[in-house]
Parts: structure tokens; sequence; C-alpha cells
């Protein structure tokens, strides 16, 4: 497990890799690098050093506390997560005609309502022209039709 902070400005998180300034918007209380070191390397329980511009490594420990830097190892996830979002699923196909009129023709009350008055005028319409009264699936027919029809004209 490792971090660096490379005199090129990249970050290396256990292998991740991110400009200095994509891992600034992430952490923004990230302290940076100071003095003479231009860069530094650590890798946890291990070693922690520092190297200078003109060359030359800086022994000891490195310029960020290596508790704050075994948390920037720990969100490793984190980091890729929010520079790389997981692809959004594809979107559904298309739906059919039908699917469209059953979508508007099950929309919720003022559709059912709807279907009952166009029910109840068929069937006093049908009492006085001394017709046998229609079947309430003959006037959903009927308004399916109306819908479909509204959704793609001939």
């Amino acid at each position: 497990m490792e971090f660096r902070h490379t005199p090129d400005g990249q970050i290396y998180v256990d292998g991740f890799s991110m400009t200095l300034a994509e891992f600034l918007a992430l952490e923004p209380g990230y302290p940076g690098i100071s003095g003479e070191a231009v860069g530094f390397e650590y890798f946890a329980g291990e070693k922690h050093w520092a190297y200078k511009a003109k060359g030359g490594a800086i022994d000891g420990p490195g310029p960020v506390d290596e508790v704050l830097l075994d948390g920037y190892i720990a969100n490793r996830a984190v980091y890729e997560a929010a520079l790389f979002p997981a692809p959004l699923p594809p979107p559904p196909p298309p739906k059919t005609d039908d699917e469209m009129a059953a979508d508007l023709l099950n929309a919720g009350p003022v559709r059912q309502a709807l279907g009952d008055v166009m029910f109840d005028l068929e069937t006093r319409l049908a009492a006085l022209e001394s017709m046998p009264a229609p079947a309430r699936s003959d006037i959903d027919a009927k308004l399916h039709a109306a819908v479909k029809a509204r959704i793609n004209p001939v």
C-alpha cells in the first residue's frame, strides 16, 4: 500500500493515478509538499521519504503525516469512484404503440372516470335505440383504440 506525490504533479494512491488538481478537489485539506522537497513516496509500514529538486533524497519521514497518508490510502476506492463513475445502464427500449396506449389508459382515476362516462353514455344510447347494452370490455377497447390513434395517427 503506497502513496506517492511525484514532481510532475501526479498522485498515486495504491496504484491509482490522478493529477494533483483532481486529488485536491477530493481532499482539499491535503497539505502538499513544501521546503526543498519536490515529491515523496510513502509505503505503509516500510518507508517514507522525500526527494529534492536537484536530485537526492531527504532521509526520514516525508513531508506529510503518515496517519493522514494511511487515510488517503484507505479512501482509494472513493477517489476511483469519484473520478471514474460506473457507466449508466442503457436506456430501456422504446415502448410500442400498444404499450404507450396501455400506459395512458392505466394512468389513473381520470382515465378510469373517462371509461365510466363512456360506458354510461353507450349504455343509455343502447337503451334509447332498443339495442343490447355494451360490455365494459367493448368500451375499454374503443377507448384503447382512440388513445392508440392519438399516439400514432395514420
